[in-house]
């Protein structure tokens, strides 16, 4: 499972050698000096109040796709005292997955000045590639061949018709989902197999959502999107009523089980509705 992806790099931490950190090499004014990932809780993270770069729901839902599917591969860039100086948005997504710990790397050795600016030249200097539109048609395009997930790049079903210049009646399927109106959908989880299940109650804050019984359990999928919304705008973890566990630690278990004797990671069971 996805979920399994995302969360690979952050189980270092339950090993007998979790507090050993990958060790990188890194230039500064001073000379070389010795940075290192460290894992640290989402909640000892305190986004920079002053930030100018504004991350959309579609964004945020986006780049916890991307998490999921290929593992939280780029560290958040972090000062001495927590404080997010790169990464904002995949702080944010990380909460929306309810990971409680992130894949940082601190950075020491810029003054307050030289921090206000490079958040801004991280973000702007990012803004000014731009696409060889051949080679991004040559490779959406191969990557529709194999049958992969193509719009976990990031790319909307619409925009990568556009760019390969598709008929409408050729175009691939947007599993009923339409491109307008995306800023305002609720965030549904990128997996077909929902999380939860007929008599689950879910505590968001000082609320409650209770599934009932539905003869598909698809009709859950919107259900597992509601909570993911609530935690994206709560900035905290729905939890199963009557444990203390996050909507997370649900998801692992019954959709990122591996059966016994099998290396290969298959999708629990579902209860009959």
């Amino acid at each position: 499972m996805r979920a399994d992806r995302a969360a690979a790099y952050l189980d270092m931490s339950q090993t007998s050698d979790a507090n050993e950190a990958i060790s990188t090499t890194a230039a500064s004014a001073g000379g070389r000096v010795d940075r290192c990932v460290e894992l640290v809780g989402v909640d000892r993270l305190t986004p920079y109040t002053a930030n100018a770069r504004t991350h959309s729901r579609e964004q945020i839902r986006k780049i916890a796709e991307s998490i999921q599917a290929f593992g939280f591969n780029s560290p958040i860039l972090v000062d001495e005292k927590g404080e997010v100086l790169a990464g904002h948005g995949r702080l944010e997504a990380a909460k929306f997955l309810g990971l409680k710990q992130v894949p940082t790397l601190r950075i020491s050795h810029l003054s307050a000045p030289e921090k206000r600016a490079y958040l801004l030249a991280d973000n702007r200097t990012a803004e000014l590639a731009e696409w060889d539109l051949d080679i991004l048609a040559t490779e959406l395009g191969d990557l529709l061949e194999l049958d992969f997930e193509v719009e976990l790049t990031g790319f909307d079903l619409d925009e990568i018709q556009e760019i390969l210049d598709i008929p409408d009646e050729d175009a691939p399927e947007k599993d009923g989902v339409e491109a307008d109106g995306a800023e305002n959908d609720v965030l549904e989880p990128d997996s077909h197999v929902p999380v939860s299940r007929a008599g689950d109650e879910w505590l968001l804050g000082e609320h409650r959502l209770v599934c009932g019984n539905a003869s598909d359990d698809r009709a859950y999928v919107p259900v597992d999107g509601i909570v993911r919304y609530w935690q994206i705008l709560a900035e905290s973890s729905a939890t199963l009523a009557g444990t203390a566990k996050t909507f997370a630690d649900i998801e692992e278990e019954r959709n990122g089980r591996s059966d016994a004797g099998s290396d290969q990671s298959v999708p629990a069971k579902r209860e009959a509705a």
